[in-house]
């Protein structure tokens, strides 16, 4: 009777965990996401709300106010009302998206319509970015050349060293280094561009430029056309700025603050894309790789170490001669050890067989069973003693 008790009671347990977790799935789809018609009920409730006083907000609207009204009461708290009262694409559009295309019904979205205009934007002078690039080559130290080019760059008026890498070389046997370069990467003001480049072929001289090349790039348009954006952007953002302060409902107040946000990330990139090439245009590069210049031998000495190439070549080609005769050697021992090991084992193994008589017999009989066949078969296999003579041609 107790284990049949126990029985009902544990199905009665999970009856009572069933019907609970179907009533909270059923509660959970209740709260579902609200339809376009809701949406928009609740826009008219909140217009009304606004004019009148909350009670009488039901019997204004009718029935489908009334349902709206009891489905949001039943939401936790105002501003989650408000979040799923707003449109669906504004929760899931990205910044850049809903500057491009504004919403409907949202403040800021008005605003975007008539705010953004073209600005026009004028440029005292042209913008031009003048890059240059130099190959040098020096039998003085390396190091030394480019702490010269850095002292004539700092001369100037706000130039600085951008970046500087070297690589020491390598130092023969008579004491001197060879092998040494230097790259650097110069930032100097553009009417200081041409004078540097000059001082610095005056400090190699006219042999020790191997190459000099210099480019120029009009931003004039773009840097009109990036101002001109940001220029509407901060009179949009104006805008969104004192229509803030009008919003008197949590709607207008999130969309309006969407909105800024979109513009503040646009408005960034673009005084970050202005502030770019001023810089560029104001300060021009110049790339310098300095080379260390070998110096050339004096004629008739010539080094020690040329005398002993022949020699070095004859003893390379003997060396690879012995090498190939050992090789040979190798696999002729390689070859011929098993059959060694096979002639050393078998006398072992089979000592009857190998001894003195029976080796020549046993020898006789393998050779008669491979012969050609020629002869009777009973005289083929019997040992050479009982075998008739053979007659002999007349």
């Amino acid at each position: 009777m107790a284990p049949r008790r126990v029985a009902l009671g544990r199905m009665f347990v999970v009856f009572v965990v069933v019907v609970v977790t179907l009533l909270a799935l059923l509660s959970a789809a209740d709260m579902g996401p609200m339809s376009e018609e809701e949406l928009e009920e609740g826009d008219q409730w909140d217009r009304w709300a606004a004019e009148s006083p909350v009670a009488g907000v039901s019997s204004q609207l009718g029935a489908g106010g009334r349902a709206y009204h009891h489905k949001v009461a039943a939401r936790s708290g105002e501003m989650m009302m408000m979040e799923d009262a707003a449109p669906a694409a504004m929760r899931a559009s990205s910044p850049a998206a809903m500057h491009s295309a504004p919403l409907s019904g949202s403040l800021g979205s008005d605003v975007l319509k008539n705010s953004v205009k073209p600005v026009n934007v004028a440029v005292d002078s042209p913008m031009l970015v003048r890059r240059g690039d130099m190959q040098l080559e020096t039998t003085n130290d390396v190091s030394q050349v480019a702490d010269q080019i850095s002292d004539i760059t700092t001369a100037t008026n706000g130039g600085y060293v951008e970046s500087r890498t070297s690589w020491n070389g390598s130092r023969n046997r008579h004491g001197s280094v060879s092998g040494q370069n230097v790259q650097m990467r110069l930032r100097v003001p553009v009417d200081s561009f041409f004078p540097v480049i000059k001082h610095i072929k005056v400090l190699v001289g006219d042999g020790g430029v191997r190459s000099s090349s210099d480019t120029v790039e009009d931003v004039t348009e773009q840097y009109i056309d990036v101002a001109a954006r940001a220029a509407s952007l901060k009179a949009t953002h104006e805008q969104l700025l004192a229509l803030m302060k009008k919003a008197n409902s949590v709607h207008d107040v999130l969309g309006v603050q969407r909105e800024l946000n979109s513009v503040n990330q646009q408005l960034e990139s673009q005084e970050r894309r202005m502030k770019h090439l001023e810089s560029t245009s104001s300060f021009s590069t110049i790339s310098i790789n300095i080379v260390q210049e070998t110096p050339p031998s004096s004629t008739g000495q010539r080094p020690r170490w040329k005398l002993f190439v022949p020699l070095l070549r004859v003893l390379q080609r003997v060396g690879r001669f012995y090498w190939k005769v050992i090789e040979v050697l190798l696999v002729t021992v390689l070859g011929l050890l098993p059959v060694v090991c096979l002639a050393w084992i078998l006398p072992l193994c089979f000592p009857v067989t190998f001894q003195r008589g029976h080796l020549s017999r046993f020898c006789d009989m393998v050779f008669s069973m491979g012969g050609s066949g020629s002869g009777s078969g009973s005289n083929s296999g019997a040992p050479p003693s009982q075998r008739p003579p053979r007659s002999s041609s007349s």
